[in-house]
């Protein structure tokens, strides 16, 4: 592994000398005057990539001009595509994804950290994953860090300035003698269909977003999965039934990811408070009557015992009385089927094996408006001793069993 590391650190260190000597090429494109054909320049002199034995590096200093030609590339992609303004561009911005912040006339997002704050925007991702979103106000349009040859055929479009790339050595020698491969944008066998790849998703991406156009909505549940279930795991948008039901239905508990379960029920927002999910609870319970419930209340279960358990749960950084509310809510709902179809999971018994102590603050926050959760609390005494018995502090099966109901409530003066 430090071997790796090394060639690694290495390569990068080659790479930003190597830019150098690419920059300081004489350029055959003296009279090159739009700004995008001065952008396309410096990104074909940079090259795609570069390369040794061991690995790959995209180094490419994304800026302001960079983002600023690929929103105007992509506001022409968009026109051809019939993608219509809405007047109600930045509150829908702010629906879908939350109240992200605002650099002049740009939204800015980090999908692996919604809640990124800095007094500057981030233009460029070093870790290469190209995972920023921005919201162009002028243009009313959302794009990702793209590079000129992914979203045009430059070479037929600037064939002149694409000449440059004739001038970049494709093999080097760096200071340990060892190979490095310049590996250029044209060099790229399959661009054409990255190139597609990347202004489809950016086209039905934007019409699906901002003109609800149904016919984006199929095309990106089948070829931009990750994307749609963020806007309801990560973001938290559960407005479009349609989406909600298609990340229910995919979304099962996993106990080795159990906070992409419970990314259907709730979200914590940026400022450390929650939202619960309420169109989850309402879409669930018309998904799923007393004889379907089954396929998902040992889901539920898996769940209650995960977050209901502070040390397996700590990691979701939720306060004590934020997981009283999360898991009062969930196991209310689910409680529902044992009076509908006599369902043997006893959700509400969980509940309380883990939170009775806290009953005063469920009382203080009447129940968090939730009309049977008092009743079905006070019923739920025997099957909290009988989860207890039975699966957290001990194992029925042969050799032992519990009291029945009728016994324990005997012994207990019920």
């Amino acid at each position: 592994m430090l071997f790796l590391a090394m060639k690694n650190i290495h390569l990068l260190i080659f790479s930003l000398s190597y830019v150098i000597v690419l920059q300081s090429i004489p350029h055959t494109n003296n009279k090159t005057n739009s700004k995008e054909e001065k952008v396309l320049e410096k990104q074909l002199l940079r090259a795609h990539s570069i390369s040794n034995e061991v690995t790959t590096i995209r180094y490419y200093p994304y800026d302001k001009e960079d983002l600023e030609v690929s929103i105007t590339l992509l506001d022409s992609i968009l026109k051809e595509n019939e993608y219509t303004l809405i007047d109600d561009f930045d509150s829908k911005v702010k629906a879908i994804f939350g109240n992200i912040k605002r650099y002049d006339n740009i939204y800015f997002l980090r999908q692996y950290n919604k809640c990124y704050n800095s007094n500057e925007i981030l233009y460029n991702d070093s870790e290469g994953f190209k995972l920023n979103l921005y919201f162009s106000i002028d243009k009313k349009l959302m794009i990702g860090q793209y590079a000129i040859p992914e979203l045009i055929d430059y070479r037929n479009k600037y064939p002149t300035t694409s000449k440059i790339e004739d001038t970049i050595s494709v093999t080097k020698k760096n200071r340990d003698g060892e190979n490095i491969y310049v590996t250029r944008w044209r060099d790229i066998s399959d661009l054409d269909a990255q190139r597609k790849e990347n202004t489809d998703r950016l086209v039905h991406r934007n019409k699906y977003l901002f003109n609800d156009d149904r016919a984006s909505f199929d095309w990106l549940i089948k070829n931009d999965t990750f994307f749609m279930e963020q806007l309801v795991k990560t973001f938290g948008y559960t407005q479009d039934i349609d989406l909600l039901e298609w990340v229910i239905k995919k979304t099962h508990y996993d106990k080795n990811r159990p906070e992409d379960y419970g990314s259907l029920f709730w979200v914590k927002n940026c400022d450390g408070s929650i939202t619960l999910h309420s169109n989850t609870f309402k879409l669930l319970q018309k998904l799923y009557n007393i004889k379907t419930a089954y396929r998902i209340l040992e889901d539920i279960k898996g769940y209650i015992n995960y977050l209901g358990n502070d040390e397996l749960s700590n990691s979701e950084e939720l306060t004590e009385k934020q997981r009283i509310e999360i898991l009062a809510n969930i196991a209310y709902f689910a409680e529902q089927y044992k009076y509908t179809d006599n369902s043997s999971y006893q959700m509400m018994g969980r509940l309380r094996y883990f939170f009775a102590p806290s009953f005063d603050y469920l009382k203080e926050k009447h129940y968090f408006g939730l009309p049977k959760f008092k009743e079905w609390w006070d019923k739920a005494d025997y099957d909290e001793y009988y989860v207890r018995q039975c699966e957290y502090e001990g194992s029925c099966g042969t050799g032992y069993h519990p009291l029945s109901e009728k016994e324990w409530k005997k012994r207990n003066n019920k």
